[in-house]
């Protein structure tokens, strides 16, 4: 994942262990979802079909207000189950929000975390460049001792004496 050991960040494998536990939390919501919503269809249809049951079963009332009753029945039984499909969509649309934004936020973080690690590699590199233009005007300062070649001078002053010894002797 790194080319170099420097520039390994922990924090990185932390998030991606945390996306790979948020994406397992949101499979188990949208399951949950799912579940609950053929839950309430199921518990909506149990109810009305019991309903309907003892309404036919029951001798008091004639064919046609048993036709009647169970028509307003199953409009009611309609209703609950759009209800509940609305309320099952919604649901769904607001986890698929809620994916996408962690997903937005998880890279929004790494961005971050990325523009920090070249900060600070920009940061090391301008103090090292700080560093060795320092050193070089160090260099160059009067107060540096550079010993000059000791040949040249040497020569010239050694020469010079000897003809200033042998002008006196002669």
């Amino acid at each position: 994942m790194y080319d170099d050991y420097d520039d390994y960040d922990p924090y990185l494998d932390d998030l991606d262990d945390l996306d790979a536990d948020v994406y397992n939390d949101f499979e188990f919501e949208a399951q949950m979802i799912e579940d609950s919503y053929e839950s309430d269809l199921s518990e909506v249809d149990e109810y009305w079909d019991r309903e309907n049951e003892y309404i036919m079963n029951n001798d008091v009332y004639t064919d046609e207000e048993k036709r009647m009753i169970i028509e307003q029945h199953n409009s009611i039984r309609n209703s609950k189950k759009e209800e509940i499909q609305s309320q099952y969509e919604f649901e769904k649309e607001d986890l698929e929000w809620q994916k996408e934004q962690a997903e937005f936020d998880r890279q929004m973080e790494r961005e971050d975390r990325e523009f920090e690690r070249l900060e600070r590699e920009l940061d090391r590199q301008e103090r090292a460049n700080e560093y060795l233009e320092q050193s070089r005007a160090a260099s160059y300062t009067p107060n540096y001792y550079k010993p000059e070649r000791p040949g040249f001078i040497k020569r010239t002053l050694t020469a010079a004496a000897i003809y200033h010894f042998l002008k006196k002797l002669f």
